[in-house]
């Protein structure tokens, strides 16, 4: 059965005029695919693409929402993917191959454990690949709560056979944690969802621009119940706090439920926000808040959201989660039961009275330096060049 059937470098940059000693930009295509992320996620565009660009690639992403151009002359193209969830399982990857087949870049980037499966037809096809593996994909079945409960630990042993199966067809493989390139094997390269100077630089000038809101702490993300969003409303009304909230609900059902609740009156929500707009959020809080529920895939999870918050000068309350406290500082930090709404509650006060953010505006570039994505852009460009020349 093969995978068909087993369903202060880069970042830092002016790298408008990037080179290395006795060499010069290889002006090489890459594509980068994906059926469900957003043409301007987070890690595709803003930390992959745009180190690549500004390195000299030309870069093509093939996305599910926008056709356009981007900045470095990066390029949004459209798949044109069906409505509801079976028939987009059934056609995405079809029309994911058709797509990328017909472009001219010399090197393909799947983002998407549903387009594993293509690996083997690429390399059939000639073409150069890499997957990007954003999450523990077992781990991640096992957390996925469309899948009944007793039939979790089944899902995860085929995507741990799926993994298997395809990855030998692949050319690179890119890994978002140490865990997950753990599970991936020494070949795995680590790309880490790290602060580019571009985020760090616009949160300096957020600072400048916003004062704090008195008692306002802040969430931005995916807003779902396994992210904490009702505790966080909750805890937030209990210590007195202002929620300053942005992202996208996962469900209208959600989004109703929640301003529904009698603690909504503690929330500011601002919707989903550019890269922009999460700054200005972040300068207006005086603590970030991460209180993900403990499964197994979010307990091995390095979220960007905890080193965003650090850089831009805010402390942070998190789950207690031993691989968090083993990267993040405790200085900083407040790591507590996630579903102890009581310390939860506590923590928000104590975070809200100590006046933290005021002592961590000057170690913004110490940590900066411990989390900003620079070595990790270095990891991303060898890796590309080195299959991009094979």
């Amino acid at each position: 059965m093969d995978c068909s059937t087993t369903a202060h470098f880069c970042s830092v940059i002016p790298c408008l005029h990037w080179k290395r000693k006795g060499r010069t930009p290889m002006n090489k295509r890459i594509a980068m695919l994906t059926t469900v992320h957003p043409h301007d996620d987070v890690r595709i565009y803003h930390k992959m693409a745009k180190t690549l660009a500004q390195a000299g690639w030309r870069v093509e992403i093939y996305n599910p929402r926008m056709e356009s151009t981007g900045e470095y002359g990066i390029r949004f193209c459209r798949l044109i993917l069906p409505g509801g969830r079976a028939m987009r399982m059934l056609r995405a990857r079809l029309i994911a191959r058709e797509a990328v087949m017909s472009s001219r870049a010399d090197l393909v980037m799947l983002h998407d454990p549903e387009l594993l499966p293509l690996l083997r037809t690429l390399q059939l096809a000639g073409r150069k690949t890499i997957y990007d593996a954003h999450e523990d994909l077992p781990l991640q079945l096992l957390g996925k709560e469309w899948i009944p409960a007793p039939m979790r630990p089944a899902a995860a042993r085929l995507g741990e056979t799926l993994l298997r199966r395809c990855l030998v067809y692949a050319d690179g493989v890119i890994a978002a944690t140490a865990p997950i390139a753990a599970r991936l094997g020494e070949n795995a390269v680590l790309v880490r969802n790290r602060v580019t100077e571009e985020d760090f630089q616009r949160f300096e000038t957020a600072l400048h621009r916003y004062r704090p809101i008195p008692r306002a702490v802040c969430y931005a993300g995916a807003l779902t119940e396994r992210r904490g969003l009702s505790r966080m409303i909750r805890c937030c009304c209990r210590a007195g706090a202002i929620l300053l909230l942005a992202g996208e609900f996962e469900s209208e059902g959600l989004r109703r439920r929640v301003q529904q609740m009698e603690e909504y009156r503690c929330v500011r929500y601002f919707g989903p926000l550019d890269r922009e707009g999460l700054a200005g959020l972040y300068a207006q809080a005086n603590a970030g808040l991460l209180l993900l529920d403990g499964t197994e895939a979010y307990r091995e999870s390095e979220p960007v959201k905890s080193f965003e918050y650090l850089c831009a000068g805010l402390p942070v309350i998190a789950s207690d989660f031993s691989h968090w406290r083993a990267i993040l500082p405790e200085e900083w930090v407040s790591f507590v039961p996630e579903q102890d709404e009581e310390a939860v509650t506590a923590a928000i006060r104590q975070a809200l009275s100590q006046n933290q953010r005021g002592r961590m505006t000057g170690r913004r570039e110490e940590l900066y330096d411990r989390y900003g994505f620079f070595e990790d852009a270095a990891r991303l460009i060898e890796c590309c060049e080195r299959i991009g020349r094979g």
